[in-house]
């Protein structure tokens, strides 16, 4: 599969499909700004050849890729199961007051070398989920930066062995559901189309309703309204005119309400 969106904007295409927006003002040069940002996001989708075929670059047809994925995961678990030797002291002392709260040989040095490596990583909200949360000050007080992220790394040190054991079972769990992702959807091409056709048509969504938008959530059901036109005409634009179906809008239209919903709009 060849390139999938040109390069650059059509710039009369553009002016047709503001014909379609109810707000009076100029707004060509803002969207125009907007979809070149997402066009330079595009090109980077379109650049990952590997998608593009059943039988890639490393020789891995998608079963034995499932294959890695799910042996990977579990050789993930097995490492945390060894890890939490760590652990076992700090749980028993939990369960029994009278045993003494050991540190096992090699723990502390385990503990200086996840914050160096984590500090810059986890944040605050994550540590907090062990039950330490670091004291964090005025994040845009720059001066402040090197106070927080001290304070981060001394809560990661105390409880660094609950953190890497969760880190490699969450890695494993992540590697289990590619593995059913790939099950599902085994790739042979569509993949990357269908990723640029949904980040293309979320973005035009966003930009009608920050345009045109009226309430909270976008609506739209099916027909050749307004709201439809110009989606048809952005994606000509950008030489992608025949991914905005009235279906595929309507996905488009879905998944951004569920996003604004609960404010979280990074691509998926």
């Amino acid at each position: 599969m060849s390139r999938l969106v040109a390069k650059s904007i059509n710039q009369v295409l553009l002016k047709e499909a503001i014909k379609y927006l109810k707000s009076q003002g100029d707004h060509e040069s803002y969207i125009a700004l907007r979809l070149h940002e997402l066009l330079k996001y595009i090109r980077t989708i379109e650049q990952d050849i590997e998608a593009d075929k059943s039988q890639h670059i490393a020789g891995k047809r998608p079963q034995a890729r499932r294959i890695q994925f799910a042996q990977l995961a579990t050789q993930l678990d097995s490492i945390a199961e060894e890890l939490s030797v760590f652990l076992a002291p700090k749980i028993r002392y939990k369960k029994d007051r009278e045993f003494p709260p050991t540190r096992p040989i090699g723990v502390h040095e385990l503990r200086r070398s996840i914050a160096n490596h984590f500090t810059e990583t986890l944040s605050a909200e994550f540590m907090g989920s062990f039950g330490i949360n670091p004291m964090e000050f005025n994040k845009n007080i720059v001066s402040l930066g090197p106070i927080n992220t001290r304070n981060r790394a001394f809560a990661i040190e105390a409880v660094a062995e609950d953190v890497i054991v969760d880190l490699l079972h969450r890695s494993a769990a992540a590697l289990r559901e590619a593995e059913q992702e790939l099950a599902n959807n085994t790739p042979k091409g569509g993949p990357r189309g269908s990723k640029i056709r949904d980040v293309l048509l979320m973005n035009i969504v966003a930009i009608w309703h920050e345009i045109d938008g009226r309430g909270g959530k976008v609506s739209y059901s099916r027909g050749s309204t307004k709201f439809f036109n110009f989606c048809v005409q952005v994606c000509k634009a950008v030489g992608a005119g025949n991914l905005c179906t009235e279906t595929h809008l309507r996905d488009a239209v879905k998944n951004y309400n569920e996003k604004i919903s609960t404010k979280n709009l990074e691509p998926n």
